[in-house]
């Protein structure tokens, strides 16, 4: 997650969607993965908030804040902690980098800090691992990789990841990256959230299964037509 993404129509349903999950009880835990910024054009979809009757009524107090920091070109991700956007969470903002050592010690110091049972939210610039760039290697900043899912699996925590979506067919491509991390997170009821640009892929321990399933089914209902799809797999 960059600075520069904040504000985003994405970043808008998905502060939507962790909101959400607060509400229904959940413990957040969520490591923003956080990169510098790169000087693209990436997170530049803010012409939503020029549209407030189309887009507001999903989330107001969001929608407001969102569109003030924009306005003031004040895009920090700090201010989602700084203006308690998403109540009942532990944020941690380490920089994401493509150092392994300093990835696990981040990720331990930040699995120590959560309550037990906690679902974990897990945002890099893209998303799950891809082949051609190794754990450690140059861009490895960009993803996440199936150990460190495994490492909070292993821990008792629930996991939710953020997905870019490459140019291919989506509900495949979808189900493929739920049945890869599935392979390390034995026992896992697995969810995936479709948006036009970015899935949310969700792997929920046993005691998490009915309360987010019904917190999920709220969110497709409430953000229709922007969320458009849930997909189910697994027992």
């Amino acid at each position: 997650m960059k600075d520069q993404y904040f504000g985003d129509q994405t970043d808008y349903i998905k502060y939507g969607v962790l909101r959400s999950l607060s509400a229904a009880g959940l413990d957040l835990g969520i490591h923003w993965a956080h990169t510098p910024n790169d000087g693209s054009s990436d997170g530049s979809r803010l012409t939503y908030l020029s549209k407030s009757n189309e887009w507001r009524h999903y989330d107001p107090p969001v929608f407001d804040l969102l569109k003030q920091s924009v306005e003031n070109d004040n895009r920090q991700l700090r201010v989602v902690e700084s203006e308690n956007l998403i109540p009942n969470s532990t944020m941690c903002f380490d920089e994401w980098t493509d150092d392994h050592e300093g990835r696990t010690t981040s990720l331990i110091g930040f699995l120590e800090s959560l309550q037990p049972g906690s679902l974990v939210f897990l945002d890099p610039d893209n998303g799950l691992e891809v082949q051609s760039t190794p754990y450690g290697s140059p861009a490895s900043h960009k993803y996440v990789y199936l150990e460190e899912l495994a490492s909070v699996w292993q821990s008792g925590h629930s996991i939710l990841l953020y997905q870019h979506f490459p140019r291919v067919a989506r509900t495949p491509y979808v189900e493929s990256q739920l049945e890869r991390i599935a392979a390390v997170t034995p026992g896992a009821h697995t969810v995936a959230i479709i948006t036009s640009h970015v899935a949310f892929l969700i792997l929920l321990q046993k005691q998490h299964r009915n309360t987010a399933s019904e917190a999920l089914d709220q969110i497709i209902d409430h953000w229709n037509p922007h969320v458009t799809l849930i997909c189910r797999t697994g027992n």
